[in-house]
């Protein structure tokens, strides 16, 4: 039987990352961790938007579980869209719906204007991750990749940590809106 040669490992990214790899990287990272805090910080603020909206705890839950629906809805749109228009692109764009979002609930005057908002912050942060991931798999060599995405995953959930003192401060401190 004759030997049948072992094919190549696909690689999609380079030999070595370059320092714009390491810039675009930082900048998806710190865009996961926002996310993060973006979507955990409702947590913290609950009592707070209770008494701002007027609610009780069923149409609070409903706000938290809307963001996380949309979210969770939005991951293979998401990916189709990174694939379509490139990952930095729809980076930014997911940035900016979801600061779009957090405005809005700052100023929401009621609960519909809150869900709303909290449909915004899902949809932007739905991709946020995905973008990174696919930044990491082009942009750095296939043997760094798996400890990039780590990377990017612990740095996302500092954002947790972010979202509980430091939110919880400005919100006693600063008041709803400036938060």
């Amino acid at each position: 039987m004759p030997d049948t040669p072992v094919p190549a490992v696909a690689t999609t990214g380079p030999a070595r990352a370059s320092r714009l790899a390491w810039i675009i990287m930082s900048i998806a990272a710190l865009a996961y961790f926002m996310a993060v805090v973006h979507r955990t910080s409702f947590g913290i603020a609950g009592i707070e938007a209770s008494d701002r909206f007027g609610i009780e705890a069923t149409a609070l839950s409903v706000l938290a579980m809307v963001q996380i629906a949309v979210y969770a809805s939005m991951q293979l749109p998401a990916g189709a869209l990174i694939d379509r228009l490139g990952s930095r692109t729809v980076l930014v764009a997911g940035s900016l719906i979801m600061a779009a979002g957090q405005v809005l609930l700052a100023f929401a005057p009621g609960l519909g204007w809150a869900v709303v908002a909290r449909v915004l912050i899902g949809a932007g942060d739905a991709p946020i991750f995905i973008a990174g991931n696919h930044i990491a798999a082009r942009y750095f060599p296939p043997r760094q990749v798996p400890i990039i995405v780590q990377g990017l995953g612990l740095i996302g959930q500092l954002g947790q940590i972010a979202s509980a003192i430091p939110v919880a401060y400005l919100l006693h401190e600063q008041g709803w809106s400036t938060t």
